[in-house]
């Protein structure tokens, strides 16, 4: 279920310009005002800003400059261009890496048993977004599969006389799409082993102690509601953890006040 109230909450208490500010820096260059709204994804942006903007989640929190050509070269194999790669990142650094290794949690729980369930990836740690428009105007899905080193690409599913669709939505076509994208760039084979890391999960991660300690404290189930994923930032490479998702596994629901008190948790 995407319970969209709790970004305007979340939006309110950073400060939209806050928020703005750091969309902007993340690479969205379309005109965007600071109003509430913009957390409902009121101001359009084009797949390119969009995917872009969550790379820095991915390589370390540096924001990237997206190019179209990578080399240029004679039919005898004259270099005549080539893009530099030490170019394509930015020197300021955008996010904290306490700040990337809470939102992997979260886009791997999208993944995982959230909206993004349809895109996850057999072998590969799978991480995403889901965006649908009121109406089925379109649908996205921006996610990452792998490392440091992996892949992040967004789908757009939509009209260009923006006359509603047949009812897409992110966590459907478009997410469908990405993961059959996806797998064609890992030649990933049907029911393959997994090859990355598998974290015991006995011992929870920050954000399950949170959710675990409200669920405590209002006698709810101890099922988790996120799964750490660990993100060493001391190496150049990122270890991550995932585990597989379970089908039938149902995630709760919280309500305005259960969502303030965890936001209340979170600030502290």
């Amino acid at each position: 279920k995407s319970v969209n109230t709790i970004a305007v909450k979340l939006a309110y208490r950073s400060g939209i310009k806050n928020v703005k500010a750091i969309a902007e820096k993340a690479g969205i260059v379309s005109s965007i005002k600071p109003y509430l709204s913009m957390s409902l994804g009121a101001f359009e942006v084009t797949p390119l800003e969009l995917t872009s903007a969550y790379i820095p989640f991915f390589n370390g929190g540096y924001g990237v400059s997206p190019h179209l050509v990578t080399k240029i070269t004679t039919p005898d194999g004259e270099i005549l261009f080539e893009q530099n790669s030490n170019s394509l990142n930015r020197s300021e650094r955008i996010y904290s890496p306490q700040t990337i290794h809470h939102m992997k949690d979260i886009f791997h729980a999208v993944t995982s048993y959230g909206t993004g369930r349809k895109a996850r990836l057999e072998t590969v740690p799978t991480f995403g977004k889901t965006g649908t428009t009121s109406g089925y105007k379109d649908a996205w899905f921006v996610g990452h599969a792998g490392n440091q080193n992996g892949i992040t690409a967004g789908i757009w599913v939509g009209n260009d006389d923006y006359k509603a669709t047949d009812e897409a939505t992110g966590g459907g076509v478009a997410a469908i799409l990405w993961k059959n994208i996806l797998e064609s760039y890992y030649d990933i084979e049907p029911h393959s082993e997994p090859n990355f890391i598998v974290q015991d999960y006995s011992k929870p991660g920050p954000l399950e102690q949170i959710i675990q300690s409200y669920d405590s404290e209002n006698q709810q189930a101890d099922t988790p509601i996120a799964h750490i994923i660990q993100d060493h930032e001391n190496s150049s490479a990122t270890v991550v953890a995932a585990q597989p998702a379970i089908e039938t596994q149902k995630p709760r629901e919280y309500n305005d006040a259960h969502i303030e008190s965890l936001l209340l948790k979170l600030e502290r």
